[in-house]
């Protein structure tokens, strides 16, 4: 029995029906047919399963419209429909062996088509119009190489499976909204966008990690190939799914969390509570959701959820992106993208296999000439080859430095020379801090120089109502003097300059009220106000605490997107030095909800618990601010190692369990301290370290004992006899 494929675009749900009946009435008449419809979603994605039933079918009908003629061509408006251009490419490999073409590939119209719609390669061939009745029998004919259509019998038809097409199957499904709006041009790339187009094709690339240091370029370079892809319909991408993490902060020593992802990363492909099980379950669920169909992941800037470097260095913090990214490197029908300044050691064992690793270099020399040029920079080869190599190639620098000798020096190359020298890494942002320091001395007094030390304000995009607030009167002295009085039509002649400039990202369509610029322009112009005008540091980050605090539409928020206001309202107030205040009313009485832990108990959002919790210490894990009460910070230590303890983080959890049982010590509450020392126990005990169990074990009996307790003296008890057990030592009598 001969096997057909039935190629055809999904104009609407009626023509998607009147294809569904002609194969219908072919499979009753015994011809084998193989149609989308019939199949659940495969492993492999749409595009791979059609790809290989049209390389194994004897015959191709191709239902032509003028939809599907435009895909086949490559004509159809950029971004719409599904595409079938593989299908179309597959035709074109038989463009010179006619016989096979029109052997294999048969165009099939209904009475709405016309034969101008059939693929310009079988023009000319035997076409077939299937709802005349006389067509359809020759149709059939030329299938089974029968002369007669066979008349079904009672009990012999074949039974049709139901449609399993999902809804969404009509269009792919994007969303590139949290992804950073960066420029449209890329210089010298062409090396990588070849790998990231070899890797969307491969079928064993399952993950490719972009790795470089900040303003090298990788998002750029992302964004650039996402526009080629979205151009070419997304090339039989079923979902795109774009994340930046950037929108965590990005600074090392702050604490970041993949909850807000995975919420709405889960909501998106179709989880039906996304609040449901822990982080790791969260991720694995995640992983099997994007698995059903070909999927194209961007993971943008994911370091702040990395261990910066010491012994954990690259490591994930997060449990769920770690179950995430483990699953999708082992199998996976499409293809994720991350971009980071470190690589992810979670997945280092299928490098080489399943994961490409690319460490982005700098420009080349010929590429940052070329940048140069086309920002308006003018002068001799040689000097303009110098001045890419002094900045090492470095992208963001680079272009700094551009629209600053265009802006200031009318773009001549010479003028470079009043860029001051820094002593900053260059690898982490020194050549850019150049240019901004120039920058600072050329806008000193501008409404432009205000605007970007606001954007210091913040490590994450600046919302058009936060900024708003920090506009207001009265001004700020040392920070919004010169935005007082400013008309929004000057206000926003400022913003479009520093956008002309580099110094602010792009327009975000989607917001447009919001402010972003690239994390080394945020934390450069956010350490100078902090230094410089620390008053105004603190009145601006007082009004965004009172700002986002009252947000929330409810006192007490129900989902964790409704609470992210409050996790900035904790961050700022912090920043002012109000932490005992934070800490009762925002996070104590609306965050935690007392002692019901809502945000961990009801939203499973741990890693945001965490994050937000971290705001308290001084220095992470171990020193919490000097105001709070000592009670304070005694609970502090303990929800800190809770936390920890919660999300795998196991080495770091006996920090705070160890600095709270030394600050009981200190304050003689023996009781918190026969409680640290137990967790200290039960935790090492976890971790294998025997030895150190039965020693903590042995100092939370003697603090159990002077604390006069008896239900702590019993539970210590217990403990010690558990971690003697463990170490084969007998309990003393």
């Amino acid at each position: 029995m001969s096997k057909v494929f039935i190629s055809y675009s999904h104009d609407s749900p009626d023509h998607a029906d009147k294809v569904l009946a002609q194969s219908d009435r072919l499979i009753g008449d015994g011809v084998d047919c193989i149609l989308d419809q019939y199949e659940e979603s495969p492993l492999e994605g749409w595009p791979r399963w059609m790809d290989t039933n049209i390389k194994k079918a004897d015959f191709v009908l191709m239902i032509c419209t003028e939809t599907y003629y435009k895909r086949v061509m490559g004509e159809e408006e950029p971004g719409k429909g599904r595409g079938v251009r593989w299908e179309g490419n597959l035709i074109y490999q038989h463009f010179y062996d006619s016989d096979t073409m029109n052997r294999k590939f048969i165009p099939v119209l209904f009475e709405s088509s016309k034969p101008e719609y059939i693929p310009v390669p079988l023009r000319g061939s035997t076409h077939y119009w299937v709802d005349r009745e006389e067509q359809y029998r020759d149709l059939y004919r030329r299938l089974t190489g029968q002369i007669k259509t066979p008349k079904p019998k009672l009990g012999k038809i074949k039974k049709l499976p139901p449609r399993q097409r999902k809804q969404d199957f009509f269009a792919q499904q994007v969303t590139l909204a949290k992804l950073p709006t960066t420029g449209k041009e890329l210089f010298g790339r062409e090396k990588e966008l070849a790998t990231l187009d070899k890797a969307w094709e491969e079928p064993h690339t399952n993950i490719l990690s972009f790795v470089a240091w900040g303003g090298v370029g990788k998002t750029a370079l992302v964004n650039y190939w996402l526009n080629q892809m979205e151009r070419n319909n997304w090339r039989g991408a079923e979902k795109v799914f774009g994340w930046s993490f950037y929108s965590q902060g990005t600074r090392e020593d702050r604490q970041a969390s993949g909850d807000e992802f995975l919420a709405y990363a889960l909501k998106w492909f179709g989880d039906p509570d996304p609040k449901e099980g822990s982080p790791w379950n969260k991720g694995l669920r995640l992983a099997e959701l994007i698995r059903q169909q070909r999927t194209l992941l961007i993971l943008d800037g994911l370091e702040p959820l990395q261990y910066p470097p010491g012994t954990m260095q690259g490591q994930l913090k997060d449990q769920g992106l770690q179950a995430l990214l483990k699953e999708l490197v082992r199998s996976n029908p499409g293809l994720c993208i991350i971009t980071t300044r470190e690589s992810v050691k979670d997945i280092d064992h299928a490098e080489g296999s399943t994961l490409k690793r690319i460490f982005l270099e700098n420009l080349s020399v010929e590429a940052g000439v070329e940048l140069l040029k086309t920002l308006g920079v003018k002068g001799a080869d040689k000097e303009l080859r110098e001045a890419v190599k002094d900045f090492g190639g470095h992208a963001l620098a680079l272009n700094l430095l551009g629209t600053y000798l265009a802006t200031v020096h009318e773009g001549e190359i010479r003028k470079r020379d009043l860029v001051p020298h820094l002593t900053d890494e260059e690898e982490q942002g020194g050549h850019a801090k150049r240019v901004m320091k120039s920058y600072e001395i050329w806008l000193k007094g501008t409404p432009e120089l205000d605007i970007l030390y606001l954007m210091g304000l913040f490590d994450r995009p600046a919302p058009g109502g936060a900024i708003k607030v920090l506009r207001a009167k009265p001004a700020i002295k040392g920070l919004t003097d010169k935005l007082q009085g400013l008309s929004e039509a000057n206000w926003k002649f400022a913003v479009k300059h520093l956008r002309d400039l580099r110094l602010l990202g792009q327009r975000d369509e989607n917001d447009p009220e919001k402010l972003d610029c690239h994390p080394l322009v945020r934390e450069h112009f956010g350490e100078k106000l902090q230094k410089n005008e620390p008053d105004a540091w603190k009145e601006a980050h007082s009004r965004l605490y009172n700002y986002y605090k009252n947000l929330p539409k409810k006192e007490f928020p129900d989902t964790l997107e409704e609470m992210e206001p409050l996790f900035a309202a904790v961050a700022h107030g912090c920043q002012v030095g109000k932490h005992q205040e934070t800490y009762n009313e925002i996070f104590f009485e609306r965050i935690k909800r007392e002692n019901e832990y809502y945000v961990v108990h009801k939203l499973g959002a741990f890693g945001s618990f965490l994050a937000t919790l971290s705001n308290f210490f001084e220095e992470a894990w171990k020193k919490p601010f000097s105001d709070f009460k000592e009670e304070t910070k005694a609970i502090i230590f303990n929800q800190a190692g809770f936390g920890l303890r919660a999300l795998g983080r196991l080495r770091e959890a006996a920090q705070p369990l160890q600095a709270g049982m030394e600050n009981s010590i200190d304050q003689e509450d023996w009781k918190g301290a026969a409680q640290d020392a137990g967790n200290l126990s039960e935790l090492n005990l976890t971790l294998g370290n025997v030895k150190d169990a039965v020693d903590y074990a042995r100092q939370s009996v003697e603090y159990a004992d002077r604390s006069g307790d008896g239900i702590q003296k019993h539970a210590q008890r217990e403990n010690l006899g558990n971690s003697l057990h463990q170490s084969g030592e007998l309990y003393p009598s």
